[in-house]
């Protein structure tokens, strides 16, 4: 299988497709959420075979926190 474009990972008892992510920590902004693995799987295929990727934002609430925790003291 070719690489996704989108990531699917098991979080709080659910799948999911991330559709957003963090340019500086690579957290997950947003995600979609699916009933299985395999749903979220073709999900991702069938955006990557659209040419789609996830949306890279810029520095997320909590690598902002973390940032300003470290740069500070």
């Amino acid at each position: 299988m070719k690489p996704l474009n989108f990531d699917v990972f098991f979080s709080n008892n659910e799948w999911h497709m991330a559709t957003k992510i963090c340019n500086v920590g690579g957290c997950y902004e947003s995600s979609i959420i699916f009933p299985t693995k395999d749903e979220a799987l073709k999900e991702a295929l069938y955006r990557t075979n659209k040419n789609e990727k996830m949306n890279v934002v810029g520095m997320c609430e909590d690598c902002r926190n973390d940032f300003m925790d470290d740069d500070w003291h």
